[in-house]
């Protein structure tokens, strides 16, 4: 308030660095291979490396499979707070725990305030996450170790495989009892492979030994512990096997293998089944007792194509093939033995064989020495049946039928034809059919020959049969009087026949020939096909010709019109001969006489003559015939004395409509009055009027 004053307060500070946080593990912390399921845990520290403390501290940036463990930051067991003081460090806990498969990443975010502004520093973390080790013990569950002799010891080797993404550890075995173990009596069994651990997608061994004591089923487990990489597992095998008695071998088709009858210088080979019902493998198979005509086929046991050796198991199965060669005809008998050791002594199955020699087979065909099927219509199908005989002493076999080329084939397409019966074989003094279709396609001349291929017993054999047949051109019949016949006019109530000619003008013979239905008024003449008088029948032959008799009888006044129709079969199918037929039925002649009812020719002096023209007009449909006059008598006469009379124009017909004159002369002799009567005869078209 006077003057200026100063007043003083000293001040001090210490610059330093600002905090700075720095997480271990860098730059990328890897978890690892992890099992899906399982989980891990990774301890961070965290370092303030600045001058400062680092405040506001947070944890952020985490996302599932990775969180803090617990759920929240520093994560449970972890030390970080708040702050961290310059020079200081704490913990962060993070977990790993995948629910699926694959490489995951993420970033571990320390947030804080590093005295001067907010900041962060991160840690990359990564994992990869797998399915666990997965162990599984090979074969079938349960594994048999089969019916094995008593006091025995068996062992087998079984495979153990790792199908999971991680390494098994742990590993151990454990659960068998007599009279199982693993060999030797630990895991993994002597000869074994397997440890303690066993990595993913390999595989190891452990041998275990089966040794009954007893004629009875025994069953147990076979268990392999382990850690999977998540938590302890378990694998097992059931193995179960059976304590059993002596083997017992024999041999099928008992109690004696007939071969039949075989051609002498053939060759018969027969499987026979050899079985072990007894509960152990039977040894030392050897096969021995067989002299010709019977061997061991190519002569040594167990026979070509024989699946027997030296041993069999029990309740398993093997073949030995003999075979029968006769040499000469007759009965032939042997033996089969099959020595072998039943697990304790030597012991002889046997199977006792018989067989007859006899004479080759003889096929010979029917119809010989050469079949025509005559002349078949081209596009037609003609079958016959052959008749195969065999008239040899042995079966005939493998029959097959060749050798035939259009316009011949087995009907159906293959042997021995729809409807035949040979088979493969035929017997002795038997027979059976083949049936064979012709065909033909062209016109002309086809021969072939029908082969069936068969062995004899002995040897392969042929038997043949020559075959023509000889194709034309389809029957084709024409009816005359085309395009259409007409009857023309006809009274009602007449009948008039008209003959047609039917001509095969085709290379075929007409087969199955009928007359198609004819309605009123038209029909074949009596009633039915070919009408009385016609010549047709149910065949003709090529180039041939034949007649049909149809009758028009029209009762009514109408144009009448049918089809004349005549069935018959090509020689390839069915077929129709046609003609159509016309008519037109009217009403039957009339004749009127003009001048009626009576013509009065007046007084006439006695030798006098007068003439008088009487026209005569048909009223009627149809022609009048037949016309002729009568019934006069002097003093009536025709002029001139024959009829029309001169200057007449009447004839023996009249059209219909039609008029014409006839001229009648009176001449009297006598005096008085006299009458007569002028009649004309004529046919209406159906009776004489």
């Amino acid at each position: 308030g006077v003057g200026f004053q100063n007043v003083q307060r000293d001040v001090t500070g210490t610059g330093s660095n600002p905090a700075v946080i720095t997480i271990t593990d860098g730059p990328t912390f890897d978890f690892g291979t992890v099992s899906v399921g399982s989980s891990s845990d990774h301890t961070f520290t965290l370092n303030n490396t600045g001058g400062v403390t680092a405040a506001t501290v947070t944890g952020t940036g985490l996302a599932a499979p990775f969180t803090y463990k617990g759920g929240s930051y520093p994560g449970t067991g972890g030390t970080c707070g708040a702050s961290i003081a310059a020079g200081a460090n704490c913990t962060v806990v993070i977990n790993y725990s995948p629910v699926g498969t694959g490489v995951h990443n993420d970033t571990v975010d320390i947030n804080y305030h590093n005295g001067v502004s907010v900041t962060l520093s991160s840690r990359d973390v990564q994992g990869t996450a797998t399915t666990p080790a997965v162990l599984t013990i090979s074969e079938t569950d349960p594994f048999d170790y089969g019916t094995q002799a008593l006091s025995s010891t068996t062992d087998h080797s079984f495979t153990v495989g790792n199908t999971g993404g991680l390494q098994a550890t742990s590993i151990a075995g454990s659960g068998l009892a007599a009279p199982f173990e693993f060999k030797g009596g630990s895991y993994p069994g002597l000869g074994g492979t397997c440890g303690a651990t066993l990595n993913a997608a390999s595989n190891c061994t452990i041998i275990v030994s089966f040794s009954p004591t007893a004629s009875v089923t025994s069953n147990d487990t076979i268990n392999i512990d382990y850690d999977d990489g998540a938590a302890p597992q378990q694998v097992t095998r059931d193995v179960t096997g059976t304590g059993g008695g002596n083997a017992l071998l024999t041999i099928s088709n008992g109690p004696t293998y007939d071969y039949g009858t075989k051609t002498v210088g053939s060759s018969t080979d027969f499987t026979f089944t050899v079985n072990n019902t007894g509960s152990v493998t039977a040894t030392a198979l050897a096969g021995s007792g067989l002299a010709a005509p019977f061997s061991f086929k190519g002569g040594s046991y167990p026979g070509i194509g024989g699946t027997c050796n030296t041993s069999l198991t029990a309740s398993g199965s093997c073949s030995i093939v003999v075979t029968y060669a006769p040499l000469a005809t007759g009965s032939h008998s042997d033996t089969i033995l099959i020595d072998y050791v039943d697990g304790a002594t030597g012991q002889q199955a046997s199977r006792d064989v018989q067989g007859q020699g006899a004479g080759a087979a003889t096929l010979v065909i029917s119809d010989g020495p050469s079949y025509d099927y005559g002349t078949r219509a081209i596009g037609s199908n003609t079958d016959h049946t052959f008749t195969v005989d065999n008239t040899g002493g042995s079966p005939a076999s493998s029959m097959a039928g060749t050798g035939l080329a259009a316009p011949f084939s087995y009907k159906g397409g293959s042997y021995p034809g729809t409807g035949g019966d040979c088979g493969a074989t035929l017997a002795s003094a038997t027979s059976c059919n083949i049936v064979v279709t012709y065909s033909p396609s062209a016109a002309i001349l086809s021969n072939d020959t029908i082969q069936i291929d068969y062995d004899d017993g002995a040897a392969s054999q042929a038997a043949t049969r020559d075959v023509a047949g000889t194709g034309v051109v389809a029957a084709n019949l024409v009816v005359s009087d085309g395009p259409t016949f007409d009857f023309g006019t006809k009274a009602t109530g007449s009948n008039t026949d008209h003959t047609f000619t039917v001509d095969n003008t085709g290379g075929a013979q007409a087969t199955g020939m009928t007359g198609g239905v004819l309605t009123a008024p038209f029909a074949f003449k009596g009633g039915s096909y070919p009408g009385t008088g016609g010549t047709c029948s149910g065949s003709l032959n090529n180039g041939s010709q034949c007649t049909l008799v149809v009758t028009y009888s029209p009762v009514t006044v109408a144009v009448h019109t049918d089809t004349l129709s005549v069935n018959y079969n090509n020689g390839v199918a069915a077929a129709v001969a046609n003609r159509d037929v016309q008519g037109t039925g009217a009403n039957p002649a009339t004749i009127t006489i003009s001048d009626g009812p009576t013509y009065n020719y007046g007084t006439l002096t006695v030798g006098g003559s007068s003439d008088h023209a009487f026209t005569l007009t048909n009223t009627g449909g149809v022609d009048a015939t037949s016309i002729a006059a009568s019934g006069l008598a002097a003093p009536y006469n025709y002029k001139d004395g024959s009829y029309p009379g001169t200057g007449g124009d009447c004839s023996n017909l009249l059209a219909p409509a039609g008029t014409c004159t006839i001229v009648i002369t009176y001449s009297p002799t006598i005096a008085g009055t006299h009458n007569d009567t002028l009649q004309v005869d004529y046919q209406d078209g159906v009776t004489s009027q």
